[in-house]
């Protein structure tokens, strides 16, 4: 049940929507809803107006250029899953998409509300009356992390399966504050782990994603891995991109699940770009690396249903991906 009364109002354009945010103090947007409202439920939120974006249709886009694709935040994923045009240009999205949650949350939930979802904790994630007993956390409004009482920021993970893959194809974020702004995903994204765990919200409104074309003969590829293959949050994620771009070349290796913010693998990344004509003299090192890398920068926390055990040794799944991607360049 939804204990608090809100306003809830149904703008049909940008500006309407960014208006109504600005007039009333204590409001929020929503999407599709799959995220916010077992949190309204939970009474983790308490806005005195909701805005929704269900209306706005040029949130509901999916459009193409020359140089590339422009994905609306309201876009589901179920759309994006089943795209032929993504799936032909950005098949690691696809499967991104299709890897979230069940059939029923795919067909109501967006690609801008996985970008834009709550950062979870077992300590967050509960009840009102489960919570009456402990001091409030920096998620609601705070000065504790129960998970580090040590910690000065909030150490909830970020679970979205959409970021990995969005950063590894250095897609950009459109978002309108008064103006259409563009600016980097991983701009947007360290924007909203912040505020997100500060109770912060932002008058801003996502339109949606442009991502550019990957360069002929690249490679891409999504993984999830949970302790089942059904609606699980992941236990781990991992989008990997290689691409060539006459005497350069792009890696990417980007891990989710396992930390506040997702993780770039950026000294393997390095290690295969000095190392491209003798990948296979070092591809052990550079795998192992990879490994070793993701559990340095790794910040775990407990969680419900899954031990920090079980937790790292799923992290041994960046073992394949790492070696399929070394694979894939060699045979390119």
């Amino acid at each position: 049940m939804i204990k608090s009364g809100f306003e809830y109002l149904v703008p049909e354009s940008l500006s309407d929507a960014y208006d109504f945010k600005k007039k009333h103090e204590e409001a929020a947007y929503i999407g599709g809803g799959t995220d916010y409202i077992p949190l309204l439920k939970y009474d983790l939120k308490k806005p005195e107006t909701i805005i929704s974006l269900g209306k706005i249709m040029e949130l509901k886009k999916i459009e193409a250029d020359e140089k590339g694709m422009f994905i609306g935040s309201m876009v589901t994923l179920e759309e994006i899953h089943e795209n032929r045009f993504v799936i032909d240009s950005f098949q690691s999205l696809a499967r991104a998409a299709q890897s979230v949650a069940s059939p029923q949350i795919r067909n109501m939930g967006t690609i801008g509300g996985n970008i834009l979802q709550d950062r979870r904790c077992m300590y967050f994630n509960q009840s009102e009356d489960w919570r009456s007993n402990l001091a409030s956390c920096f998620k609601i409004g705070g000065s504790i992390c129960h998970q580090a009482p040590k910690s000065e920021v909030c150490r909830a993970l970020y679970y979205s399966d959409i970021a990995p893959v969005l950063l590894s194809l250095d897609a950009e974020a459109e978002i309108y504050d008064g103006e259409l702004i563009r600016m980097p995903v991983s701009h947007l994204i360290k924007s909203h782990i912040e505020r997100n765990g500060r109770i912060k919200t932002n008058d801003f409104i996502l339109k949606g994603f442009y991502i550019p074309y990957l360069p002929e003969d690249s490679w891409a590829k999504f993984g999830k891995y949970s302790l089942r293959a059904s609606i699980d949050f992941p236990a781990m994620n991992i989008a990997a991109r290689y691409s060539k771009r006459e005497e350069s070349c792009i890696v990417r290796i980007i891990a989710g699940a396992v930390s506040p913010v997702p993780i770039e693998l950026n000294d393997i990344e390095s290690m295969i770009v000095n190392h491209l004509d003798k990948l296979e003299e070092y591809k052990k090192d550079i795998v192992e690396g990879a490994l070793s890398e993701l559990t340095k920068k790794s910040c775990l926390i407990r969680e419900t249903g899954i031990s920090i055990n079980a937790k790292r040794n799923a992290f041994k799944n960046i073992l394949r991906m790492t070696d399929g991607l070394i694979s894939a360049i060699i045979k390119k």
